[in-house]
């Protein structure tokens, strides 16, 4: 998938799989349970662990509001906690360790998101690559893309959000 955004045809693409998705595998209950511990100091109980990760906007904010998204998921799924993963270049981060029902994953704490995938139940995302990196587990990525005609335009996506949908 990577290898459009390169312009490069499938044909000239081999596969070999991607070294830092090895992680995955191997350590989903580790993630699992670290994921839960976190919850925990915050005083969340859920077992849906659900990661909103939207993209870095250069010049703006990112697409996904993650306190309308805590109200309308907590208010859905009683049993779902929220973890937000801000881009590291974001400032979002400070005003997301103030609300309620939604975990923080702040990038200097947790440099490297991509060990952690596993332990999740549900991705959030807007036009972030981990929506790529999350799609081999076989669950759940919500698109949240309210901009999407402006994003194609400009910077662009990797993939368009139709032929994602038809590989996952």
């Amino acid at each position: 998938r990577l290898g459009s955004a390169m312009g490069l045809a499938a044909s000239t693409v081999k596969v070999t799989g991607d070294p830092r998705m090895d992680v995955i595998p191997g350590h989903q209950h580790k993630a699992r349970m670290m994921l839960l511990e976190q919850a925990r100091r915050r005083g969340l109980d859920g077992t849906c662990l659900v990661l909103v990760a939207p993209t870095w906007r250069d010049g703006s904010d990112a697409s996904v509001d993650p306190d309308a998204l805590a109200r309308a998921r907590m208010g859905a799924h009683p049993d779902a906690v929220l973890f937000v993963r801000a881009h590291p270049h974001s400032a979002e981060i400070q005003a997301l360790a103030d609300m309620a029902n939604v975990v923080p994953l702040p990038p200097a704490e947790f440099p490297d998101i991509t060990p952690l995938l596993g332990g999740f139940d549900v991705l959030v995302t807007d036009y972030s690559s981990i929506a790529m990196d999350f799609a081999p587990l076989g669950r759940p990525v919500v698109l949240v893309a309210p901009d999407l005609e402006a994003y194609e335009q400009c910077p662009g996506l990797y993939e368009s959000y139709a032929l994602f949908s038809r590989g996952t």
